[in-house]
């Protein structure tokens, strides 16, 4: 853990990107905008709130979104997400922050979300894939059926 925060650290410091780790449960990527953490290109500002369970995964995400910045990526909308995502689990493998079988489902749960534009619905987690990768080429039936039980899939 201590290796991926001074590496954070140290590519933050390098790139004069304000490294905000905040004791709190919840941050504000904007006045509406409720979430664990975030990466402003303008302000050049990666910000996690450290207190939550999930912050060293949130940190690996953030941290991949940093990395696509200073790569120039062109991607966008879920393409980016699901990049980040990828990059989070080499991470998150890398610096063994969490299992990889523990993190994959909640990636998967978050790209499905963004995908069926559902954010405040969890997912279940049973129900997600087992690899990172685009989540529109993943709907398996089982989550059609648990999202339209929701009334939230409209076909």
């Amino acid at each position: 853990m201590l290796e991926f925060l001074d590496t954070v650290r140290n590519t933050c410091a390098k790139n004069k990107i304000k490294l905000c780790l905040t004791p709190t449960n919840q941050l504000y990527a904007d006045a509406a905008d409720e979430c664990l953490g975030y990466f402003d290109q303008e302000s050049r500002v990666l910000a996690v709130a450290v207190t939550h369970p999930d912050w060293l995964t949130t940190l690996a995400h953030e941290y991949a979104h940093l990395q696509q910045y200073l790569e120039n990526s062109k991607l966008t909308g879920l393409n980016c997400e699901a990049d980040a995502e990828r990059r989070a689990l080499t991470y998150i493998t890398t610096y063994n922050l969490e299992s990889a079988e523990t993190y994959i489902p909640k990636a998967n749960g978050y790209l499905f979300s963004l995908l069926l534009k559902t954010p405040t619905i969890p997912l279940p987690l049973h129900l997600m894939p087992t690899i990172v990768s685009n989540p529109a080429k993943q709907i398996t039936e089982e989550i059609k059926v648990f999202m339209h039980k929701g009334d939230v899939l409209n076909e």
